[in-house]
């Protein structure tokens, strides 16, 4: 896994993570997660917020995961981590209520 701890970013985090085949809980984090899916296709079957979803995620594919919520899944993901300060600021910036733009998470 590597971190992008100690680049100088301030309220975002990215790694590169290999989710192991078969049932994988990630547990849910303080912060809003981007996983952008990287590596060959694979069926997967995600879980998040109580709802499922089934498909072929491909090389590119992008889930959003709200902070506070876990997942199930099975992948290679480039993830990256947003702090919540960090998102508000920029949803501001960009002329849109933070409350609503998380609720599209």
């Amino acid at each position: 896994m590597q971190r992008a701890g100690g680049r100088g970013w301030h309220g975002l985090e990215a790694d590169l993570v290999r989710i192991p085949p078969g049932r994988t809980h990630i547990s849910g984090t303080p912060y809003h997660r981007l996983g952008i899916h990287v590596g060959r296709p694979v069926r997967a079957q995600c879980r998040c917020g109580g709802r499922q979803h089934r498909r072929l995620q491909k090389h590119g594919d992008i889930d959003a995961v709200a902070a506070g919520l876990d997942g199930v899944r099975e992948c290679m993901i480039l993830r990256l981590e947003i702090s919540k300060d960090l998102f508000h600021r920029a949803a501001i910036d960009l002329g849109r209520d933070p409350a609503k733009a998380i609720s599209r998470i």
